[in-house]
């Protein structure tokens, strides 16, 4: 009997602790594909909803067309896993699951949270089975300030035979406040403890979520400096050394400055978004260096109206785990301006990104169009690693037609890197390719 009481027990940690065999459910398992979307008050529309407002509090039914809505972006987005930000609890994300998501492959997870003004937390919604998942209690300091992060959670994934920390997080709101510094920084230093904790546990690291903060490394769409040390004490975790500082996915090399933009705030109230005005980026991916080594691809997705749906848009990022995976070797179309609100003969706009680990120089290269009319590089023109390069027309033959085009990007030798089509641009739009 005391035999038997004891297996008992030792099955019953094994299944707590995550160990017995936890499933991968990802359909291509040498590549893995992940993304953070804050889904803006991911509720069920059922009291209690908070104190906070928002435009589906206490209504079922608009409550549910929001979770419709989110759930066509994660479909859309078809991450094996996904960071939320801004929800409930986890009867919502199983619902979505069972009449949204069924079929997809997802598990839902979330530890509930401190804060109790809005009752948001922070979840995950995954194909591949966590060995853990729990919160992060501690507290962080900043000057006098002590505080831990009411939204977090962490969790350990085994992935091709790497374990990866996820850090979810949601830190306190609007990132120049003056009076939210110390407490921003004192969350920070939380996860920084954290980070710390991980990496003597041999992991590799994703810390992502909406920071409520700027990253003066990776600068946004409109150049934002933050007034806190947030990105940057969470970056450096370990002050000793540079060896192991978390690397912005949106700055591996992949996103023009000009797309990176997460946020969306109607500054004028008008139920509009202006370009480039009302949009910053202050939900970030970061990522520990050894695992940065195998991404293929990030992404800012952009493919809905935030007056509409969310006002927060969704980072993407592709790794390619296989040993003999592809290197890129080259650079590549990363976006185009077709339809400027200027002078289209002088203001159409071609983005050229060198997503490898060297400097490339691309004289004597040109890009084509499909009727032939070409814009050469004649001089030396360097694109540094991981740097993307903007290129205007200004009245070169090469012309980006609104009703459609094939763009081609062509070596010194004749060869064709790189090619994008299009079928139609919209005023203002740009359109964004990967490799």
């Amino acid at each position: 009997m005391r035999f038997i009481k004891l297996a008992i027990v030792c099955i019953l940690a094994l299944l707590i602790t995550g160990l017995l065999q936890a499933e991968d459910r990802r359909i291509d398992k040498n590549r893995l594909r992940i993304a953070t979307l804050n889904a803006e008050f991911l509720f069920d529309g059922i009291a209690p909803d908070g104190s906070a407002n928002f435009e589906w509090k206490n209504s079922p039914d608009e409550a549910g067309e929001h979770i419709a809505e989110i759930a066509q972006i994660i479909k859309s987005m078809n991450a094996d896993i996904v960071n939320l930000v801004e929800v409930e609890n986890i009867e919502v994300l199983e619902s979505m699951i069972n009449n949204h998501l069924a079929g997809y492959g997802y598990k839902a997870y979330l530890v509930e949270g401190t804060d109790t003004y809005t009752r948001q937390d922070v979840a995950m919604l995954t194909r591949i089975d966590p060995e853990n998942f729990q919160r992060w209690n501690e507290k962080g300091q900043s000057g006098s300030v002590q505080k831990s992060v009411s939204k977090n959670y962490y969790a350990k994934l085994r992935v091709n035979d790497n374990d990866i920390t996820f850090i979810g997080l949601h830190f306190l709101a609007f990132p120049t406040r003056s009076d939210r510094i110390q407490q921003r920084q004192a969350q920070a230093d939380a996860i920084r403890k954290l980070i710390m904790q991980v990496y003597t546990q041999n992991s590799d690291i994703v810390v992502w979520g909406d920071f409520n903060d700027y990253d003066g490394q990776c600068l946004d769409v409109q150049n934002h400096m933050p007034v806190t040390t947030v990105l940057h004490d969470i970056k450096q975790a370990n002050a000793s050394s540079t060896d192991d500082d978390l690397v912005s996915a949106g700055c591996i090399g992949f996103v023009p400055q000009t797309l990176r933009y997460t946020s969306w705030y109607d500054v004028d109230q008008d139920g509009y978004y202006e370009y480039p005005a009302e949009f910053s980026s202050i939900d970030h991916i970061l990522l520990s260096p050894n695992l940065s080594q195998y991404v293929s691809s990030v992404e800012f997705y952009h493919d809905y109206d935030p007056a509409e749906v969310t006002d927060h848009y969704p980072i993407i990022v592709d790794f390619v785990f296989e040993q003999n995976a592809p290197t890129i070797e080259s650079a590549y179309i990363s976006a185009l301006l077709p339809n400027p609100e200027g002078n289209e003969r002088t203001d159409e706009v071609i983005w050229i990104t060198n997503p490898t680990g060297h400097e490339i120089d691309i004289k004597d290269w040109l890009l084509r169009d499909k009727a032939g009319h070409e814009l050469k590089f004649n001089s030396s023109t360097k694109i540094g690693s991981n740097k993307t390069l903007e290129i205007k027309r200004n009245g070169a033959p090469l012309s980006l037609n609104n009703n459609g085009d094939v763009i081609e990007l062509i070596d010194k030798d004749g060869k064709v890197l790189h090619s994008v089509s299009y079928e139609r641009a919209l005023e203002g739009e740009i359109l964004e390719f990967t490799q």
